[in-house]
């Protein structure tokens, strides 16, 4: 198969079976995904197999992570937010005059 055969035919799968994938066929994969090139052949990939019992505890523990880090996402947006806002002496000095009806465009020379 060439790359733009390869290109045309990928496709995303969204929706798996339940049936467990045969560990000869695992070893298989893995075996030729680690020939695959990356970026400046650092390879920056970590490839962890879990099947059985481990697989609910490994769900578990990425949604609380997802959780966690929504959380901390939240967090800092907020963070940003308040820093975006002017700071509160400085609406003072804007807002001054409001009060005492005095016409911020007059200007005496």
């Amino acid at each position: 198969m060439h790359v733009s055969e390869a290109v045309a035919a990928r496709k995303s799968v969204r929706a798996f079976l339940d049936k467990p994938v045969p560990e000869g066929l695992l070893k298989e994969l893995l075996t030729k995904a680690n020939r695959a090139p990356s970026g400046g052949n650092l390879q920056p990939w970590r490839v962890f197999v879990l099947n059985g019992e481990s697989m609910p505890e490994f769900l578990q523990h990425l949604a609380q992570r997802t959780e966690r880090e929504a959380h901390d996402r939240a967090r800092s947006k907020g963070d940003i937010e308040r820093r975006r806002q002017p700071r509160r002496g400085l609406r003072r000095g804007r807002d001054r005059g409001s009060g005492v009806r005095v016409d911020r465009n007059e200007h005496t020379t």
